[in-house]
């Protein structure tokens, strides 16, 4: 998924890169149902975590190389955790409507917005 993602432009701030990176996971698992099916509604608790780990490790690096983070391991926790909150709210909407809806899409971002602007302002 992450080979997909284009590269945000020199100029974004951590908001427009996140906002950019939510949409462009939308993208993948739309054209990718088995994908946003094996991790949305993964069958083991691992199985998420790993997912969820790894993307927020690959968010946290560029952000510390945009020079939008630092690089600390509260950090690349916090990157992690608003991996799974997108998830969560993912996860919910192909419940509920059978894929991510853009209107379960707008909540996932305001709800990692809202959080990472606690985490790096707050």
């Amino acid at each position: 998924m992450l080979s997909e993602f284009p590269d945000p432009p020199a100029g974004f701030g951590w908001r427009e890169v996140l906002r950019l990176y939510v949409d462009s996971a939308r993208k993948f698992y739309l054209k990718n149902p088995a994908a946003m099916i094996i991790s949305l509604l993964p069958t083991s608790t691992e199985l998420k975590n790993s997912v969820v780990r790894d993307f927020g490790q690959s968010l946290h690096a560029l952000f510390v190389e945009r020079d939008l983070m630092p690089n600390s391991r509260e950090a690349m926790r916090s990157c992690e955790i608003l991996n799974g909150l997108v998830d969560a709210v993912w996860s919910k909407s192909l419940i509920e409507e059978g894929t991510i809806t853009p209107t379960y899409n707008k909540e996932a971002k305001r709800v990692v917005l809202s959080y990472l602007a606690e985490v790096l302002e707050g």
